[in-house]
């Protein structure tokens, strides 16, 4: 079955997601470029988000709504703006006199930038099987490689998912003796009725982790649990699964926790859309990873760059429905 793309809910009140909307829109062939006429012609036909400032359901005035649509459009361009100032050559798109264009050429970099933008809204895609499953695992990878890029060169970084190879290679496929070995690895006693309590599957809420044993056995190492969220909306439920997956070890000290996500969690300044998300874990989205992965494009693994490059060139050419 052909990859469709299905515009869907059209999320005028959140920036950050509208301006994901407005250059997937380009990518996959709705529309050539993207002004601020498109974007209120989505917003007059398409269906809305709410607005917890102004309902339109209300006898409210033409004019009102009028300028609460304008408001919507206009904040979704700062944030287009923002996004290029930010990225700079490494932004696909173009933002000038109030119209988004894509650049002529696709650099490495803006490749692995709309890798992420596909990340951040797949629920728009449909009709390929397995292709959320595949955009997913290709995003654990990248993030094990934004978390390598993060750290020194002394520091090892597992990818832990259920599935994984390194999984199979360095732990074990049943969850139990998996947290039991990974405990051994971070010189931390393992909590083993805790332990004993999970299913003998899936990975405990950790993602990836990356260990830097400091040369010698002793207790007290650098140590740090990833979660990866590709997904729009609930991507901040998964904090509390990296916080909690701590409780498995008795380390004497505290990991640092990370979630990984495709979504450009910002507004129009780069602060976070909302600080509360950012207070159990650090919060690692689309900037922060392609910040990292800027520093060691050229050292990637080729076959996962090869992979992401044909799913993104594969979503340039889906339908619409």
């Amino acid at each position: 079955m052909a990859l469709k793309f299905t515009v869907g809910e059209v999320p005028r009140t959140k920036p950050f997601q509208f301006a994901d909307l407005a250059e997937l829109m380009i990518l996959v062939g709705l529309n050539s470029q993207v002004s601020k006429a498109d974007l209120d012609g989505l917003i007059n036909t398409g269906n809305l988000d709410s607005d917890p400032d102004f309902d339109v359901s209300s006898n409210a005035d033409v004019l009102d709504i009028s300028s609460a649509h304008a408001r919507n459009t206009e904040d979704c361009f700062k944030h287009l703006s923002y996004r290029l100032g930010a990225l700079d050559d490494a932004y696909p798109f173009q933002v000038e006199d109030s119209l988004l264009t894509a650049r002529p050429s696709i650099s490495n970099e803006s490749y692995l930038y709309l890798f992420c933008l596909v990340c951040s809204r797949l629920r728009s895609f449909s009709g390929e099987p397995g292709f959320h499953q595949r955009c997913a695992k290709l995003f654990t990878e990248l993030s094990a490689v934004a978390l390598k890029a993060s750290l020194n060169s002394a520091a090892t970084v597992y990818i832990f998912d259920a599935g994984s190879d390194d999984r199979a290679n360095h732990f074990h496929t049943n969850l139990r003796p998996a947290l039991k070995k990974l405990a051994e690895m971070l010189n931390a006693r393992p909590d083993d009725d805790l332990i004993a309590q999970q299913s003998t599957s899936g990975d405990g809420g950790i993602d990836l982790v990356a260990i830097n044993a400091l040369g010698d056995t002793a207790k007290g190492i650098l140590a740090y649990f990833g979660q990866c969220a590709a997904q729009q909306d609930g991507w901040p439920k998964k904090t509390l699964e990296a916080t909690r997956s701590a409780s498995f070890f008795m380390m004497g000290h505290s990991a640092s926790n990370l979630l990984y996500t495709p979504v450009m969690y910002r507004n129009a300044t780069g602060r976070w859309v909302n600080d509360l998300y950012a207070q159990d874990c650090i919060i690692m989205d689309r900037l922060r990873m392609m910040r990292a992965l800027q520093e060691v494009i050229h050292q990637a693994p080729p076959q996962l760059f090869a992979r992401i490059k044909s799913l993104v060139d594969e979503v340039s050419g889906a339908g619409i429905s």
